[in-house]
């Protein structure tokens, strides 16, 4: 809220001082609408992300890399706001720009713009494209930063939830099972190889009714995560959560009530 008021008070200054379409203020009113996402609040930065988008392209041109960053902050608006024709417009138009050979292109944007693009056909329940552009994602992911960078884990994991999702849990595994090896091979250590890739190993296992399997390998995150005082309340009451799904789909509603009071 406080950089949100900074940003609100800066524009009209900025705006003064150096034309309401100088870069320096276009900066500035992207920066507000940046504020307002992470606040959440989607139907207000809505127009603001337009106005601020059309102002960049005007001055700025297509490629340019604040307005290729600018239609990622839209894209994203936008699927928050169901809008998903306008966020697959942006999309394309940043990977259209993307230029591999080029030393200014952000290959980072690229990258993240392939994953949030799998996120939206999620969405709207295209999982097949979804799945591509998952895979697409992790492939440069391990172009890009290498196999054993955590950014390309968790493509990898992503790319296994989005199997699992879509009737295919035995791949889904065996992609948890390929990330876990890569992990070990390159001594990674980190506590996303507990929650959630160790987690989501074991809605892997649920999914294909190994039940026990994916009982124990739950309760093994549940544990370091209860033993761990810095571990977030969110990833504690997913935990409880998927214990109490794997539960019920097991046939046990005893077991799965008690841990649903723990979700809650």
């Amino acid at each position: 809220e406080e950089a949100l008021e900074i940003y609100t008070e800066l524009i009209p200054l900025a705006s003064k001082l150096w034309g309401p379409d100088h870069s320096n203020t276009l900066t500035i009113r992207s920066n507000r609408t940046t504020e307002l996402m992470q606040l959440e609040r989607y139907e207000e930065a809505w127009p603001e992300l337009q106005e601020v988008l059309d102002d960049s392209l005007r001055e700025l041109g297509p490629t340019h890399v604040q307005v290729l960053g600018r239609m990622g902050n839209a894209a994203i608006a936008a699927i928050k706001l169901e809008k998903y024709e306008e966020a697959e417009q942006y999309f394309a138009a940043i990977l259209e720009a993307y230029d591999q050979s080029n030393p200014d292109s952000d290959p980072y944007l690229w990258l993240l713009t392939l994953s949030n693009r799998a996120f939206a056909f999620e969405a709207q329940g295209k999982m097949e494209e979804a799945l591509a552009a998952a895979q697409a994602a992790y492939d440069g992911q391990v172009q890009v930063l290498g196999a054993a960078s955590i950014q390309a884990f968790i493509s990898q994991n992503n790319l296994a939830m989005l199997r699992m999702k879509n009737g295919r849990a035995e791949e889904g595994l065996a992609t948890i099972d390929a990330l876990f090896a890569t992990a070990q091979e390159h001594e990674f250590d980190h506590p996303y190889l507990v929650f959630p890739f160790q987690m989501n190993r074991g809605r892997c296992l649920a999914a294909l009714g190994r039940f026990e399997e994916a009982e124990a390998e739950l309760l093994t995150v549940q544990a370091a995560l209860a033993a761990d005082e810095h571990s977030p309340a969110h990833a504690k009451a997913r935990i409880a959560e998927v214990l109490a799904e794997t539960y019920d789909a097991w046939g046990k509603p005893e077991q799965a009530a008690l841990w649903r009071i723990q979700s809650e």
